[in-house]
């Protein structure tokens, strides 16, 4: 481990000496690691003369070693995917293959296709240099918005006479999102049919985004996508970009349904890292809010990322409050604003015009906001995957940067505190999508087939294995979706895309101020547990009540309110087992996987004091209960489990509760995913067999893979889960071990040692926390 030299010249080094120089900062500082720099490596690749003058007029005179081997393989007409750091020059693997075709052959078109409409008009102006300087340009058209340029964007917020004359005379490079392929090119791609036929490339970037169900939902377009080109004859190239996961050949495979050639090896510089570990002694968004401000105070341009949208509101409303005139340079950033407040938002980053923002995983991504030197990140992101991606956002120049990761009350920042070791050599998690899930694949069979007739030997679909392509054919036909003649079915209704939002299983709602002004957007899963009537909903560092909920319109209103107190709500839910499709042997356990029916109520909420989180009231709800199928995971408590539970002096419905979180908690060290995306539930008694059980399940309408992920590595996820316990130092149970804020049952009933007992049976571990079985799970 590098240690830190101690020499303070520049703002960085004064802030760090500043810093160590504090007895609090001592105490709370767990770890410190120095990140050294990176040299770069060069690769060696003949490009076009024209193109090779373009970058070294650009300062580009040679090629790092994953571009060279990117742009090799894709020259072999293979599929490719390059994970790399971010701002390691990933763009060229992908713009100097498109830009040859182009220079080859001035008919040859490109897609690209990012998950955001940030990324989108970020990267097309780089493009468009590149083109410029190459003198590649479309025949010009009207000229009312000016002539069309090698790369245009071509989403919701385009123009309507532009999308039209995009269409006449498609781009080199046309750039958009998987929301308008999905509503605005493959429905209506008799229009685009020029463009269709001549596709040579589709890049797809930051593929490590598509996980849970938007990936699911973006696998099914993408197949949608090569069916359409294949109709107009054209079999285009993959090229695909990532952060660093565990899994990217598999994961592009997976979302894109072809074979691809992993890049994996940076030859990009970096700049050095100076790594904080931050354990908080009080509140970790106020120690975290601290160092916000005395970065920005000593001149770092800083970003701070939490991790829920309340949590940015918070931290920004703090920093604003107490950073006097620095108020006004810092903002906000998160998924709900209104596109156009984010487009503002990254403009004034990138212009020197704003010095911080506190932002949610929205500006994880690689929108161009440009040169930061610190972060901040409010509790640890959830994955090392993107620990590593938001710390990437800063030491853009090559300089080095500071990022101080300050610890939650979550079971696993505190793991981490504890482990700092694992963090560092702990390898990347994997993503996962499940393109074969039933319910998507019954909302996408409708638009593949309104675009193109299907046929029940479609190769894009029934490849290696048919089954779930046929089981929803047949599904679909026997409830009206799809009408059979012979081999071929076709679609009922003309447009089925509109009924589709690929951004979730539910249709979003919109968050009005009683004027009618939308103030943002939720998720439809997360409405009755965030927006019911009675809760608090916080916009822009402004608190609001809800005081409207309207279900069959899909929206809430929302109005201004001075409260210092917060809601959570409460629910409670039944499991129903519809089909067993796993089964493990065991002397002590025998864990099941299968499918789920789940059917959950908020029956009511809490207020809790925000300057300490006590509850002070509780208020009942009546609302409709919701019902969704989902696959998920459940391990049954034998006889001799519960006696361990008694001998350990324990309850038993808590010690089951109590384990419950605990899992969910550690489930992310083996998927990509979030506490949130995962639910659960505990029975002393389960009736329909006879005996306790507890249940963790994916928390979205046909099941997305993560249970599976845990019911594969289940050995493992439960020694890390029994170690947790363990080492958490809380007497009676907390929130770093298992309580859980998001508990629909208030917490109540939990018993920590109970789960260790449970957990430690289950493992065949003594249930004493001693040094021998410390041993023994580490």
């Amino acid at each position: 481990m590098a240690t830190r030299k101690a020499h303070a010249h520049t703002p960085l080094e004064r802030v760090l000496a500043d810093l160590e120089g504090q007895d609090r900062f001592r105490r709370e500082r767990a770890h410190y690691r120095y990140v050294p720099p990176r040299p770069a490596t060069y690769g060696d690749l003949d490009l076009d003369p024209r193109l090779a003058e373009v970058l070294a007029a650009g300062g580009m005179e040679r090629l790092y070693t994953h571009q060279a081997e990117g742009v090799a393989a894709a020259r072999r007409g293979e599929h490719v995917v390059a994970m790399t750091p971010t701002a390691s020059g990933k763009s060229l693997v992908y713009n100097l293959p498109v830009l040859e075709a182009a220079l080859a052959d001035p008919a040859a078109r490109a897609l690209y296709v990012f998950p955001l409409k940030g990324l989108e008009q970020d990267q097309v102006g780089g493009l468009n240099a590149l083109a410029g300087e190459l003198g590649l340009h479309p025949a010009p058209g009207a000229r009312e918005q000016g002539p069309l340029q090698a790369a245009e964007v071509y989403d919701g917020d385009t123009p309507g006479h532009r999308r039209t004359k995009i269409r006449q005379q498609p781009p080199t490079a046309l750039f958009t999102n998987p929301d308008m392929l999905h509503l605005g090119l493959l429905p209506h791609h008799d229009k685009w049919a020029e463009f269709f036929a001549n596709l040579r490339y589709v890049v797809v970037d930051e593929i490590h985004t598509y996980r849970g169900v938007f990936g699911s939902h973006a696998a099914q377009v993408f197949r949608r996508l090569r069916r359409v080109a294949r109709h107009y004859g054209a079999e285009p190239q993959f090229i695909a970009c990532s952060a660093t996961i565990a899994n990217p050949a598999e994961l592009a495979e997976t979302l894109l349904g072809v074979p691809f050639t992993a890049v994996t090896e940076s030859g990009a510089p970096a700049g050095g890292k100076h790594f904080y570990f931050v354990r908080p002694e009080a509140s970790p968004y106020t120690t975290a809010t601290d160092l916000f401000l005395r970065c920005l105070e000593t001149g770092l341009k800083s970003i701070a990322f939490t991790r829920a949208r309340r949590a940015t509101e918070l931290v920004y409303q703090w920093a604003a409050e107490r950073g006097g005139a620095l108020a006004e340079r810092i903002s906000p950033y998160r998924a709900g604003f209104l596109p156009a407040e984010r487009r503002a938002i990254e403009q004034r980053l990138f212009s020197g015009e704003l010095d911080g923002v506190v932002s949610t995983s929205a500006l994880e991504l690689g929108v161009d906001i440009g040169e930061l030197d610190a972060c901040v990140l409010v509790g640890y992101p959830g994955s090392v995957a993107s620990t590593w991606q938001r710390a990437g956002r800063v030491g853009r120049r090559g300089e080095d940067a500071v990022i101080f990761q300050v610890a939650g009350n979550d079971a696993l920042d505190q793991y981490f505190m504890r482990h700092p070791e694992t963090f560092f050599e702990r390898s990347h998690e994997a993503v996962v999508v499940d393109p074969a899930n039933p319910r998507l694949l019954g909302q996408h069979l409708p638009c593949a087939a309104a675009e193109l007739p299907l046929r029940g030997d479609d190769p894009v679909y029934a490849g290696k294995d048919p089954g779930p392509f046929q089981e929803a054919l047949a599904g679909l036909e026997a409830d009206g979706g799809l009408r059979r003649e012979g081999d071929t079915w076709y679609a009922v209704l003309p447009s089925p895309h509109r009924a589709v939002g690929i951004r979730a299983i539910g249709s979003a709602f919109r968050i009005l101020d009683e004027a009618g002004k939308p103030l943002g957007d939720l998720d439809g899963d997360r409405v009755l547990r965030e927006v019911f009537p009675g809760a608090v909903y916080l916009h822009r560092g402004r608190n609001h009540r809800i005081v409207e909920l309207n279900l069959e319109g899909r929206y809430a209103v929302a109005r201004p309110a001075k409260v210092h107190y917060y809601t959570r709500a409460l629910s409670d839910e039944d499991t129903d087992i519809r089909e067993t499709r796993r089964r493990r042997r065991g002397n002590r356990l025998i864990p099941h996987f299968g499918d789920l029916r789940i059917t959950r109520r908020v029956t009511g909420y809490e207020r809790r004091r925000t300057s300490d989180g006590k509850r002070i009231g509780t208020h009942d709800l009546s609302l409709p209960a919701t019902t969704f199928d989902t696959e998920g995971l459940w391990l049954p408590v034998t006889g001799d489990a519960q006696t361990a539970i008694r001998e350990a002096g324990a309850d038993l419905p808590g010690a089951l509760h109590a384990a419950e979180h605990a899992l969910i908690k550690m489930l992310p060290l083996f998927a990509l995913c979030d506490a949130t995306d995962v639910g659960g539930v505990s029975y002393p008694l389960y009736p329909p067999l006879n005996g306790p059980n507890i249940f963790v399940y994916d928390g979205y309408e046909g099941g997305i893979g993560f249970s599976r992920r845990g019911f594969e590595t289940l050995g493992d996820w439960l020694i890390a889960t029994l170690q947790a316990l363990r080492e958490c130092p809380c007497d009676a149970g907390c929130p770093s071990c298992v309580q859980d804020p998001q508990c629909g049952n208030a917490n109540e009933p939990l018993d920590k040692h109970g789960a260790i007992a449970l957990l430690a049976h289950w493992l065949g571990e003594p249930a004493a926390a001693g040094p021998a079985a410390r041993r023994a799970t580490a």
